[in-house]
């Protein structure tokens, strides 16, 4: 019984230790971290991962097999297609079992927010995911490069603006990206590029 109990009392531990830190990076990068270049841009940089600009590259990336030919065009236009119709449904599932507020939604005096539309719950974050389950098989069909780093720059960026706009805590970032790598993944598996 007293291992149980002690079992049980470091497990709150490292709970309160990832609460504290995921809550310190967060007003951190919320807070401290003040740029009025960023202030302009990352509200605007956000929606390159929302829900219409995702369907908008899959969509333009059929387009572009229907212009160009390429087997392996239409391959990865599946492959996003498989990865993020597949992270969106774990998120969509995930925000709705998990139902954890967002930052604004309790930290509001201590936090800057920005006007961008928000929905629901905050864990995990779908603009993340998105970008993960976007910008990993661009990467890959750039095959390493100026155009395999752009796509994963991107979906990192996406992942910080998040954070940056008050919207997320940074371990529904993580959990974002951990779905659309995931997700991803298992694209690569089901449509090799």
């Amino acid at each position: 019984m007293n291992r149980q109990k002690q079992s049980t009392n470091k497990t709150k531990k490292v709970k309160k230790w990832f609460v504290a830190g995921d809550l310190f990076l967060f007003l951190f990068l919320n807070n401290a971290l003040r740029c009025r270049l960023l202030d302009a841009l990352i509200p605007r940089l956000t929606h390159l991962a929302s829900a219409g600009a995702t369907i908008s590259i899959i969509l333009g990336t059929y387009f572009w097999y229907l212009v160009t030919r390429q087997p392996q065009t239409a391959r990865l236009a599946t492959t996003m297609m498989i990865s993020a119709g597949g992270s969106h449904l774990l998120v969509h599932f995930l925000k709705r079992q998990v139902n954890r507020p967002r930052p604004h939604q309790q930290l509001l005096p201590q936090i800057r927010i920005f006007n961008v539309p928000i929905c629901a719950y905050s864990f995990p974050s779908g603009h993340t995911a998105a970008a993960f389950a976007i910008g990993l098989p661009l990467s890959w069909a750039a095959a390493a490069g100026l155009w395999s780093n752009i796509a994963l720059c991107w979906a990192a960026i996406i992942g910080f603006s998040r954070i940056y706009l008050g919207v997320h805590y940074p371990s529904d970032v993580m959990a974002g990206a951990g779905l659309g790598v995931g997700g991803a993944l298992l694209a690569r598996m089901i449509m090799p590029i």
